[in-house]
């Protein structure tokens, strides 16, 4: 973990961007933005980043996709999954993912990072089998450098914190040569006879102390914009005063805005903003005061209204892709007063001048006014026909928004806006104006709500229209609307009114994650927060774990003493406990397992359990609460895999989780699941989690060699899959089986590490085991050195010739082929050398019980350099023929128009082009009748050599192709 700093971005670009067989991804948490506080747009950020340079890494994401859909941006653990997936992949070559930031991340995400980067620093498997680096930013928060502290020796912390003598002193100094390249430039547009001037400049800069690189920037922008405009008096006047700190700096740049009020509402709505406001958008708001359309708005171009920014904003706020930022994160905390800290909001002076509520509420005034223009009543939203498929949909919706630039934000965000404003005045007009947004008999509601709906919270399909105006306020969880509607005193506002529709009231709260709300109607008569919704048989505290939040649901089995907490929903039959345990609410956990109600083993439709679901998932604290309970079933397997929550995660990796069950007496590691018949061990072994194994063979419980139904030990599993460092450590603890062949192929760990190219395995198992070089596999009769062959693994190929003597003319038994055949139709050229290299007397020319030739298996296949090799090659027979069609290598390869082939064949000389198949066909002929005719052709002009070279064969062939080609006469159209 590093500090973070500006140098970020540079070295991305400069030092890593470019890099052969070496993949970036980054991402910049930034907490002014709620989209750049998310560890999951981190991770899905750095994931486009990675497959956008390598798509053929993409299959790596095909089981997460088909799993989660379009939910799979949401899915951390589903995104990670897929991120070591393509880091083990050889193919993928280094892979550098960069956080910066961290500190900015939201706290429980912060948690969940911090997780699952010690999970993969603390696997020694993990690190040493990829080549995937995490590079961390930070300010050197204690907390978090705590955290850090227990990664392993494979991470390094860098701490730049400048705090003793010898960091302070290094960085002052690299600050000033900073600051000595900013005085040339400052230098360069000084009048010649100004040299006292830059002296003067030089010297009151270097007794500033505790100089910073963004004290160095404002500040010389300051200088910059004096020296090309200023008078010697005011430049005189500007170095006096020279700003000592960073506030006074800030201070400075906004005390020369040249339109301060403008100033104040550019910094208002920017600090406001959920996401940064484009140019175009902030151009909207900035203007936005009586109009009533979009057309009698006065809008500028993009680039005149970005040169308004900077000259009124100056360096405070910068525009990078057409976005609006501020400066840096310390610009917003300069603004910002803060209630909880009892700072007031000034007037004179910029510092803390931004009430968050009152820029709230500035902005939810500009968003409500913008969607109650006339165009969403004169100009509505029109949707294509009901489909199934969401995309038109929201193509359609994008294309209208278009039109209308303000109308993205405005519709997605003004809730929330609304919401933080904490609006006390009864009389306020925005009120009104956000309740007629809310009339769902409105015109301008079916705009804006459908743009919400499909947008803003990515729900699928239209949106309802059956709900009441009290349940919209209520799920959009606009408190201060709800209590304005319930002072009506109506029955239609019955907070439990629900009659012909889905849900409740409450229940729209509750997934909106209202706190406020959800007091509000819970502390009306006859609320019934028990009511199940008649579609899928969900209560509010469904909603509130599903959708709305922990929060939301810790308040209503707080302050409901008769909630239901163990029914379950309609679709996945599952249980309140297993949906709070999948969606990682400890809190609501915790609370539910306190209850003397609960039912903790309640299983869903797959038999699982929520310990199951906190196994699979990782989620250790959970695991640890669960697993304390007697009447959990540690060992309970679910109903479709057969897999206890010890096997989940084992297979998963996540160490953790396994140490919290294996430390329960009650947990039975030796269990096997029910499909595959495979224990813990074995799953771990596979996946190549180093610690886990170790762990389960530390408790002594495990069968090391027990048996999958095909026969397969844990070690079987770490040698097929390449784990070395587990099939060593497996063998120091006696492991067997060293040579044991599996029942459904047959093979046994030497022909799977042959055939998969693990080299390394390979040559330990041939050096210091005792195995069958020779062995065959069930269905194919291949030996070891046959499927490192069809693989191309040379160096594997040169192991069992040597140091293992296995027999090059081997044959398989399903068409009798040898290595150098099987090398040589799969186009090995390297193999095809060594195995001839190494085994000169290994007779190239051996036919297999096709009569194929390796020669004629490479020209068959296309590979130009193997059949070239071949030839050179002695005891070759070009003109040999298989024993079903009787065609040559060059009538195989005319036939396939391998091209490449065909030429090689006939350059060397030694190939009858007049050989007849057994159909009567020669190479020319099968080229032309498999619609290759420029091929044909070439083969045509080495016949007329041929005939030239031998007069009797040359009238022959005349005759020959005189009698198969009637279109016109060989001689014409060879030009003989």
């Amino acid at each position: 973990m590093v500090p973070t700093t500006q140098t970020v971005p540079t070295m991305v670009d400069s030092e890593l961007r470019g890099k052969e067989n070496l993949k970036c991804g980054y991402f910049f948490f930034k907490n002014q933005f709620r989209e750049q506080r998310s560890p999951e747009n981190a991770l899905s950020a750095i994931l486009h980043q990675i497959l956008s340079q390598d798509k053929s890494l993409m299959k790596h994401a095909m089981t997460e996709f088909a799993k989660d859909g379009a939910k799979l941006p949401s899915c951390f653990q589903s995104m990670w999954s897929i991120l070591l997936r393509i880091a083990a992949d050889p193919s993928a070559g280094e892979i550098v993912c960069i956080l910066d930031a961290l500190d900015e991340c939201e706290d429980s995400g912060k948690e969940k990072l911090i997780t699952h980067l010690k999970e993969f620093y603390n696997s020694d498997d993990l690190v040493r089998r990829t080549k995937l680096k995490f590079l961390v930013t930070s300010r050197p928060y204690i907390e978090l450098e705590w955290q850090f502290m227990s990664f392993n020796q494979y991470s390094t912390q860098v701490r730049l914190a400048g705090e003793n003598q010898l960091e302070a002193h290094a960085i002052s100094e690299e600050i000033g040569l900073v600051i000595e390249e900013r005085l040339k430039e400052v230098r360069r547009h000084l009048p010649s006879d100004n040299l006292a001037l830059y002296e003067y400049l030089r010297e009151s800069i270097s007794n500033i102390p505790h100089r910073t690189y963004l004290w160095v920037a404002l500040v010389f922008d300051l200088i910059s914009r004096s020296v090309k405009v200023g008078t010697k008096t005011q430049l005189r006047h500007l170095l006096d005063n020279i700003p000592p700190t960073l506030d006074a700096a800030y201070e400075a740049i906004l005390d020369r805005s040249s339109n301060k009020d403008e100033a104040r509402s550019i910094l208002e709505l920017t600090i406001a903003a959920t996401r940064p406001l484009t140019l175009r958008e902030m151009n909207i708001a900035i203007e936005l005061e009586s109009q009533e359309s979009q057309e009698q708005l006065d809008l500028e171009s993009d680039s005149s209204f970005t040169q308004r920014v900077r000259n009124v904003c100056g360096l405070f706020v910068t525009v990078i892709d057409d976005k609006i930022f501020l400066i840096h994160q310390t610009a917003k905390e300069f603004l910002l007063s803060n209630a909880d800290t009892g700072t007031e909001t000034k007037i004179k002076d910029w510092k803390h001048s931004i009430d968050p509520e009152l820029s709230n509420l500035a902005l939810a005034r500009k968003c409500i006014s913008y969607l109650r223009f006339s165009n969403f009543i004169d100009d509505p939203l029109v949707l294509p026909p009901l489909s199934s498929d969401t995309f038109p949909l929201q193509t359609t919706i994008q294309e209208y928004a278009a039109k209308y630039p303000f109308l993205d934000y405005a519709a997605r965000f003004w809730p929330f806006h609304f919401n933080k404003s904490n609006i006390s005045d009864p009389g306020d007009p925005v009120l009104e104006a956000a309740a007629s947004l809310c009339n769902l008999e409105s015109e301008v509601n079916l705009t804006w709500f459908q743009v919400y709906w499909t947008i803003g919270i990515n729900r699928a399909g239209r949106c309802h229209h059956d709900y009441t105006n009290f349940e919209l306020v209520s799920f959009l969880g606009l408190s201060t609307l709800v209590k304005q509607l319930l002072g009506h005193g109506s029955n239609e506002l019955d907070a439990s009114a629900s009659d012909t529709l889905r849900m409740t009231p409450l229940m729209m709260a509750a997934q909106a994650g209202s706190i406020e709300v959800i007091k509000l109607l819970l502390s009306q008569p006859g609320a019934n927060p028990n009511f199940r919704s008649k579609q899928d048989g969900w209560t509010a505290l469904y909603w509130a774990i599903r959708v709305g939040g922990p929060q939301a649901a810790q308040l209503l089995l707080e302050e409901v003493p008769d909630l239901e907490i163990n029914i379950k929903d309609m679709k996945f039959n599952r249980p309140l406990l297993s949906w709070a345990t999948i969606k990682e609410q400890e809190t609501v956990v915790r609370l539910l397992l306190r209850s003397k109600d609960i039912q903790p083993d309640a299983i869903c439709n797959g038999g699982r359990t929520a310990l199951s679901w906190a196994a699979v998932s990782g989620y250790t604290e959970i695991t640890k609460m669960l697993s304390r309970r007697s009447d959990v079933d540690l060992n309970a397997k679910d109903s479709y895999h057969g897999r206890t929550p010890l096997i989940w995660a084992a297979e998963k990796g996540y160490l953790a989780v396994v140490e919290v069950l294996l430390k329960n007496p009650r947990t039975n590691p030796d269990m096997k699941d029910s499909k595959y018949n495979r224990a813990a061990l074995s799953w771990a072994a596979e996946g190549g989690h180093e610690q886990i194994v170790k762990s389960l063979l530390r408790s002594k419980k495990v069968n090391i060699n027990s048996q999958s139904k095909n026969g397969e030990t844990a070690l079987s599993f770490a040698i097929r899959r390449g784990r070395t460092d587990i099939m060593q450590h497996l063998l120091q603890n006696q492991a067997e089986g060293v040579d044991l062949q599996d029942t459904e192929f047959g093979r046994t760990p030497l022909s799977w590490a042959a055939g998969l190219g693990h080299e390394h395995i390979v040559r330990i198992l041939l050096e210091h085991h005792e195995v069958n070089v020779e062995s065959r596999c069930n269905k194919y009769g291949r030996t070891p050195l046959l499927w490192a062959a069809i693989g191309g693994h040379k160096t594997i190929v040169e192991q069992l010739l040597t140091a293992g003597g296995a027999s090059s003319t081997a044959k398989d038994s399903k068409s009798e082929q040898t290595a150098l055949s099987l090398a040589a139709e799969m186009g090995h050229i390297d193999t095809v050398k060594m195995i001839l290299t190494i085994s000169p007397d290994t007779a190239a020319s051996t036919i297999d019980s096709q009569g194929f030739t390796p020669l004629m298996r490479a020209a068959n296949s296309g590979y130009g350099s193997v059949v070239k090799y071949l030839l050179d090659q002695a005891h070759i027979d070009p003109n040999a023929y298989d024993l079903k069609h009787k065609r040559t290598a060059l009538c195989w390869a005319a036939m396939r128009g391998h091209a490449e082939v065909v030429q090689i064949l006939l350059d060397h000389g030694s190939s009858d082009v007049s050989h007849r198949s057994k159909c009567g066909k020669t190479a020319r002929m099968l080229a032309s009748e498999s619609g290759y005719n420029i091929l044909s052709e070439d083969i045509a002009s080495y016949e007329c050599i041929q005939q030239d070279r031998d007069p009797r064969r040359g009238q022959k062939r005349l005759r020959d192709m005189e009698d198969n080609d009637t279109t016109q006469s060989p001689a014409k159209r060879l030009h003989i």
